[in-house]
């Protein structure tokens, strides 16, 4: 994919970077929702009622910040690949067809962090079953991460 890149006009380094901060923050937020699931929710059963909706409450606004940070960062990174993919004229039918699952894959994940992150009433069933979602949406994300590793082999 690097050569193809800089065969057509494209910079190399554009790409390399674009891609280090794509995986990075994937990763970020990946962790953040594994440790929410198999640390944070098991643990707050184990506080009073009190405390875990402290805790909760305060892990929550965080870790919303945090998460549209990051897929603000994704989104943008996203694009940019997209966009130097497209310039050096990927010839393969395969990876088109991996990227646009990836991409509607992602933009799932987007909807479902935004169902649980944000404080809108119509939300508030989603919210409620936030560990569900989050179980799907981690699912969701190996799933991406798989497909990127394969666009990275095509």
């Amino acid at each position: 994919m690097y050569e193809l890149i800089c065969k057509k006009g494209g910079k190399k380094v554009d790409f390399i970077v674009a891609k280090f901060l794509h995986v990075t923050f994937a990763a970020i937020a990946m962790g953040g929702i594994a440790l929410t699931l198999w640390a944070l929710i098991p643990t707050l059963k184990e506080v009073s009622p009190e405390s875990a909706a402290t805790i909760s409450q305060g892990v929550s606004r965080r870790f919303g910040v945090m998460i549209w940070i990051t897929i603000s960062i994704l989104f943008l990174t996203g694009l940019w690949m997209v966009v130097l993919v497209i310039a050096a004229g990927v010839p393969h039918a395969l990876y088109h067809s991996i990227l646009g699952i990836k991409i509607i894959l992602a933009l799932l994940i987007f909807l479902i962090a935004l169902g649980i992150t944000l404080p809108m009433k119509f939300l508030e069933k989603m919210r409620q079953n936030k560990r569900r979602w989050m179980v799907i949406n981690i699912h969701l994300i190996v799933i991406v991460f798989f497909l990127g590793v394969w666009l990275g082999r095509i």
